[in-house]
């Protein structure tokens, strides 16, 4: 029998309090993993998050929870003092929930672990974790993970591994919510899209709003998962999807009944990634593979190709992250603070990388934001052709097995079932009408205690009016993730997405997978290359192709008949830059003015998030 000393791993502090949702409400902050073991196959730790949720039983409600997806990642113990370490490996779980075991009466695993293909092979790659019966309140189990030893080949070895906690909220699928019980096998779970308007400002961005005729009047309705829609059609069929402002470019097209629709329960991350959590990525992987993580080590250009040396000067410590060739004594680009040691790195091992909001050149202190949202996620440098739009995205999620969220998703993110809200037109994230609401619209007005777990806005007070969020310029990049919520706070209030995700609107930019793109500028489904599907989850690797077991989009695998590049992908919700153009149109749950947009010169507002999509409905419960 075999144990290792294992270091101990804790997630993402996040000191921020939830609420939303009707009035209901519910809170979450702070995942904890400690005392982490391994005998045999045996992965043992003790899981804690303070003030989870869970509200399943009350009519018109939220019908939903947050929750924790665990995955471990492994490798070599000899590799801890080897001089050509490996990156860690993504373990493979026994197949079987029964075999997964917590102790403690309030929580429960998913019935169905989190699966994802591996080489053509379905392999569980993580688990769930969530409140059993609704209430609030802090919840501590002993989690107990079996590894696939034998499928994975690793039988007697002598393992260092690290145990990964991302924070969840699960979106719920079909059912009549009015009825205060779930009922996966009714109706009920439809929710629209678009916002039933042409535009939001006519003098500025056209939406390219979807809707269900070419007047882009009428939202459309997602009425099931597996089924295909229509797309502009030259003959009208009804149900059709239109996106206003493109209708003529690409007609009679058909959205594949696997694309995910949302109709069905899915999992979102609850904050965006944030700039600790980036780090502990990159902590976890080999010397190249950090290299082609960071923009100091992708980018050929210039000075900033330093990563394959044993030191950096003084100006690339503070830029390992930074896109743009600045002079002077740029200490913090927009909120930017990723680093790693200015010297003393071994010619072939990886590198430790840290934050440093402070500047001291010591990383992880007090006060250097952590928890601040990860930017530059999303650039593209248009002149390094293996360098993509979304890349740094696309390799975080998966290698944490998750997937992009698409357009469709975000918009029930934040909007909820049609039988759980009523219309409202030109909406914001938060639920109110943005058109002639400017009491409604009320960006922060600076940041208080900067880089510190309890950063937030300096004003105004939290709480005491609607549509607080991070947006307007006044920050000059993103804040703490989660940071608007407090104890005082609503939906409205906190700028939240109906079902309790956070930061939906302003901060970073969230990054969709859009058809759209596509079909607006004439490519087809047919026109070779891949497209989302709901059985997209990463497999834990790092992503070095779009055309492997995720099956995601590459940037350039769509183009229109004259051969123009196309990226698949768009941005929604905003961002802290995001200034007053149209009522701040861009915080509209619908608005699509970034459709096939090239985002290759804003990385400073780049972030994102990852969805997964394993339970069938009865099982979600």
């Amino acid at each position: 029998m075999k144990k290792n000393n294992l270091m101990k791993v804790i997630a993402i502090a996040l000191f921020a309090i939830m609420l939303f949702g009707l009035g209901n409400r519910s809170y979450s902050n702070n995942v904890t993993i400690t005392n982490v073991g391994l005998v045999n196959a045996d992965v043992t730790f003790t899981l804690t998050w303070d003030n989870s949720w869970r509200n399943v039983s009350t009519a018109n409600s939220t019908m939903n929870y947050d929750g924790v997806w665990l995955f471990v990642k492994y490798r070599d113990a000899c590799d801890k003092t080897s001089n050509y370490p490996s990156s860690y490996i993504h373990m493979w779980l026994v197949n079987d929930s029964a075999q997964q075991t917590l102790t403690g009466n309030n929580v429960q695993l998913l019935k169905t672990l989190g699966v994802s293909t591996v080489s053509g092979t379905t392999r569980a790659l993580g688990m769930y974790v969530f409140r059993k019966y609704d209430g609030t309140g802090s919840i501590s189990t002993n989690v107990d993970m079996k590894w696939d030893q034998a499928s994975q080949g690793t039988t007697g070895g002598n393992w260092d591994i690290r145990v990964n906690a991302i924070e969840m909220v699960w979106i719920p699928g079909g059912g009549n919510q009015s009825l205060g019980t779930p009922q996966p096998n009714a109706a009920g779970g439809n929710f629209r899209i678009g916002g039933g308007n042409q535009t939001i400002n006519s003098t500025s961005y056209t939406s390219y709003n979807f809707a269900t005729n070419s007047t882009g009047l009428v939202p459309f309705t997602i009425t099931a998962e597996n089924a295909s829609i229509n797309f502009q059609p030259s003959t009208y069929v009804s149900p059709s999807l239109w996106t206003y402002g493109y209708q003529s470019n690409n007609n009679n097209q058909v959205i594949p009944a696997t694309f995910p629709k949302g109709y069905d329960a899915f999992w979102v991350m609850k904050y965006e990634i944030t700039q600790g959590q980036y780090c502990d990525f990159l902590n976890a992987l080999d010397r190249q593979t950090q290299i082609n993580c960071t923009y100091i080590g992708r980018n050929n250009f210039g000075n900033f190709n330093q990563l394959t040396a044993t030191s950096l000067n003084n100006d690339a410590y503070r830029w390992v992250m930074y896109d743009w060739t600045v002079s002077g004594n740029v200490l913090n680009p927009y909120r930017q603070f990723v680093r790693c040691p200015v010297s003393g790195w071994t010619s072939n091992g990886p590198i430790v990388f840290g934050c440093d909001a402070t500047n001291d050149q010591s990383l992880n202190g007090p006060g250097d934001g952590q928890n601040v949202a990860m930017n530059y996620l999303g650039y593209s440098y248009s002149s390094y052709p293996t360098y993509q739009n979304g890349e740094f995205l696309l390799k975080y999620l998966d290698w944490a097995a998750l997937r992009p969220m698409d357009e469709f998703e975000f918009e029930k993110i934040c909007r909820g079932m049609a039988a759980q809200v009523s219309y409202v037109s030109q909406e914001a994230v938060w639920g109110v009408s943005l058109t002639g609401n400017t009491s409604s619209q009320n960006p922060v007005g600076g940041i208080a205690n900067g880089g510190l777990n309890n950063e937030g806005p300096s004003s105004p007070t939290i709480g005491t009016v609607i549509g607080e969020g991070n947006y307007g310029q006044a920050v000059s990049g993103p804040m703490r993730v989660g940071c608007f919520y407090g104890s005082n706070t609503t939906r409205q209030t906190a700028a939240s997405s109906y079902y309790g995700v956070a930061d939906m609107a302003g901060n970073v930019l969230e990054y969709c997978w859009s058809f759209g793109n596509h079909l607006d500028i004439g490519a087809s489904w047919s026109s070779g290359g891949n497209y989302l599907n709901r059985n997209s989850n990463g497999d834990g690797d790092v992503l070095t192709t779009y055309n492997g077991s995720t099956n995601w989009p590459g940037p350039y695998e769509w183009t229109n008949g004259g051969g123009t590049t196309n990226w698949p992908w768009m941005w929604k919700g905003g961002c802290w830059y995001t200034n007053n153009t149209g009522n701040y149109e861009r915080l509209s749950i619908s608005w699509r003015g970034s459709s096939g947009f090239n985002q290759n010169t804003y990385g400073m507002m780049d972030g994102g998030r990852g969805v997964r999509t394993d339970c069938p409905q009865a099982l979600c419960y």
